[in-house]
This record gives structure tokens, C-alpha cells and sequence, in this order.
């Protein structure tokens, strides 16, 4: 099975902080890219539109094997 996650970041770079929020975790394409959509009129977001992304998952595998990142 198949799942779109959208998330949404953005840097304060007058804090230097990285700010990251999943959205959330839909069982389509066309459903994720409706959350964006309505995420983007959003006060908290309006400010950061590019901010979105939506990547696919496939259920019962490894995503990230790498090990940790410092940031």
C-alpha cells in the first residue's frame, strides 16, 4: 500500500531556526494535494506557500537507512 505524507518547512533565518510540521498522511495523490491546497490559504501558512511538499511511502519498508543527521 501506498501513502502520500505532506509536510510543510520553512527557516527563520533571522532566529536561525528550521521549522518542519507534518501535515498529514493521505491514501492519495489527489487527496494530499487537496490538504496543500487548503493548508496554503491558512494564516499560519499564507507566508510560506512553497513551504509544501508531498512525498510517497510504501507501507512495510525501510525509509531511511543513512543513521541520524545533526542539524
Amino acid at each position: 500500500m501506498k501513502l502520500y505524507l505532506v509536510g510543510h518547512y520553512y527557516d527563520d533565518l533571522n532566529e536561525n531556526l528550521y521549522y518542519h510540521r507534518i501535515i498529514g498522511v493521505y491514501t492519495s495523490k489527489k487527496k494530499a494535494e487537496e490538504a496543500v491546497r487548503y493548508h496554503r490559504l491558512l494564516p499560519s501558512f499564507q507566508n510560506y506557500p512553497n513551504g509544501f511538499y508531498i512525498d510517497l511511502y510504501e507501507l512495510n519498508q525501510d525509509h531511511w537507512e543513512d543513521g541520524f543527521i545533526t542539524m
